[in-house]
């Protein structure tokens, strides 16, 4: 009997001692799962830093955005003549042929102007679009800011699967050392396609001279491919077929952008499009 109640003793000691090491052998593997989750992600920084390191990009300040400069042909074409053949896409009155698709910023028509106001509590980019999608046309535009912030013009535009805009989207900002207005993003497409940043682009850079009086944007789309202008200046050309983000996006509404969060109040009139 005596001898029996030694070994449950001992088994209960044996099954105390393994319980007490349970512990610490889980936080010896919880430890090791963190530290590899570290090791991952500093490897993931470096080949990332090193990716950035590598890019050949003349602007170099903005290297982590921009593409590089092997990559984007050189607009070289005259802006399209914006005379003949065009209709209005805003009646200077009301938003008819208009709807907002996403965000809460407040679009409004003054002095036959669409105004376009940030709400600085907004998630996601608003975007006032065309209720009618295109496919072949000259676009073309005036802009300026009452406010300071990011826009743009979307064009072969569509909602994705979670109701948000996507496509290739004219890029219309306010960075005064950046100067990528003209240049053309991925809106939920990959980011950006034609940055402004070779060093021939300098014209580009500089089309826009006061951000807070009219300037003019055209933008010319054909089977796939984008060239743009800013008052009258060469910027961006794409052939959105060859780009596996933007290759779907073969017609599509146009829209513009107010941006999320921060401040803005930007101002468009004499919207107007020819059908090619």
């Amino acid at each position: 009997m005596k001898a029996g109640r030694i070994l449950i003793f001992c088994a209960c000691a044996a099954l105390s001692a393994l319980a007490l090491r349970a512990p610490a052998f889980a936080l010896s593997e919880d430890a090791a799962k963190i530290e590899a989750a570290k090791r991952a992600q500093a490897e993931k920084k470096a080949k990332e830093e090193a990716r950035i390191a590598a890019k050949n990009v003349w602007q170099a300040k903005f290297k982590k955005g921009a593409v590089e400069d092997r990559f984007m042909e050189l607009n070289t074409e005259k802006e399209p003549q914006l005379k003949m053949g065009f209709k209005p896409l805003f009646n200077g009155k009301d938003l008819r042929g208009w709807k907002q698709v996403t965000g809460n910023a407040s679009f409004t028509v003054k002095d036959k102007m669409i105004v376009g106001e940030k709400n600085r509590e907004d998630k996601v980019n608003s975007f006032l679009a065309t209720t009618e999608n295109y496919k072949d046309f000259i676009l073309t535009l005036e802009f300026k800011w009452v406010e300071k912030g990011n826009s743009g013009v979307m064009v072969l535009a569509a909602l994705d699967n979670k109701g948000l805009v996507s496509g290739p989207q004219i890029e219309i900002e306010t960075s005064e050392d950046r100067r990528w207005t003209g240049g053309i993003y991925g809106e939920r497409a990959g980011a950006w396609k034609y940055s402004l940043s070779r060093e021939e682009h300098e014209a580009a850079r500089q089309a826009v001279k006061d951000y807070f009086e009219w300037n003019r944007l055209t933008v010319w789309c054909k089977n796939g491919v984008i060239k743009t202008w800013v008052n009258g200046v060469p910027c961006a050309v794409l052939d959105t077929k060859k780009d596996k983000n933007l290759s779907k996006f073969a017609d599509g509404f146009i829209a513009l952008q107010v941006h999320q969060g921060g401040s803005g109040i930007s101002q468009f009139r004499n919207i107007k499009i020819k059908k090619l």
